[in-house]
């Protein structure tokens, strides 16, 4: 039961928060990253499709179907059920959709996958669920800021690997062999060493959830990675600091046009290092 403080319609909702996102495909053929905003209700899923590319047979991918999944459970959960519960749902649900698509999951490469962020927001403090590399990032009136939830990136391993291809001439993280095997060494480690939405009961222990208080907030960013200003050195810390700074001079677009901006400037990945041009972007931003 969500305790009275937490508490808020959906047109109370409309009347307390100013609220802005941005929706952008990347440079896949699918938008595997999708947003939810209902009443005081928000959040971003960003869906990872099995490592052995597998389709249905209108072409949508894996990360298409679950991310759309996630997003469907939470669009009918109940106001009073408590996001963290939401989203265990729905990763039962994943279970279920890739059993009747005939998904071998005995394999973790193979499996559907979901990293979530959401937050229900109240009259004095705000709900939160998160898991994998969505992010819940709180920006203080003093602008000051915080995270919730995990922090983990889980791929850069493979994300120094491609750097090393990549300064080797190669063109294509995803057809090299070398980097096939990262990515399913990585994906096996899901739900042991970090977490997912992907069907596996394991989850559970993975996924963050909470209160926070909304007093000297000034606002709340939920967001898919597609949102992370990009880095040079793979190992390095993400740029926090500049994500604030760029989205207090103008809200959720300018860190948007910042990142393609910096992307469109080195298509050939000398600089960033990252698996493709563009990555899909979900973000939504609640102002108090």
């Amino acid at each position: 039961m969500i305790k009275p403080e937490l508490e808020m319609g959906p047109e109370r909702a409309k009347e307390r928060y100013v609220t802005e996102a941005v929706y952008e495909q990347g440079s896949g053929a699918l938008n595997e990253d999708t947003l939810l905003m209902k009443g005081n209700v928000f959040g971003v899923f960003d869906g990872a499709s099995s490592i052995d590319y597998w389709k249905d047979q209108s072409g949508k991918t894996g990360g298409f179907l679950a991310a759309n999944i996630v997003k469907e459970i939470m669009e009918k959960g109940g106001e009073e059920q408590p996001l963290r519960e939401q989203l265990l749902a729905a990763n039962e649900r994943l279970a279920e959709k890739m059993q009747i698509q005939g998904i071998d999951i005995t394999k973790k490469s193979n499996r559907w996958a979901v990293a979530a962020a959401a937050i229900r927001a109240g009259n004095k403090k705000f709900e939160w669920a998160q898991i994998g590399d969505s992010r819940i990032l709180v920006i203080y009136k003093d602008g000051s800021y915080k995270t919730l939830g995990s922090n983990i990136d889980f791929d850069v391993e493979s994300l120094v690997l491609w750097k090393s291809l990549v300064q080797r001439g190669e063109r294509s993280a995803f057809d090299h062999q070398e980097m096939h095997k990262q990515m399913v060494k990585v994906r096996e480690k899901s739900n042991i060493d970090y977490g997912f939405l992907n069907g596996e009961s394991e989850v559970e222990q993975f996924l963050a959830s909470g209160e926070e208080p909304l007093e000297n907030i000034a606002s709340i960013l939920i967001f898919t990675d597609g949102l992370t200003i990009p880095k040079e050195d793979p190992t390095g810390e993400d740029s926090l600091d500049k994500l604030v700074k760029l989205y207090q001079a103008g809200g959720l677009k300018k860190v948007k046009d910042f990142i393609r901006e910096e992307e469109q400037k080195d298509p050939e990945f000398q600089k960033y290092t990252r698996f493709k041009p563009h990555d899909d972007i979900a973000a939504i931003a609640v102002n108090l």
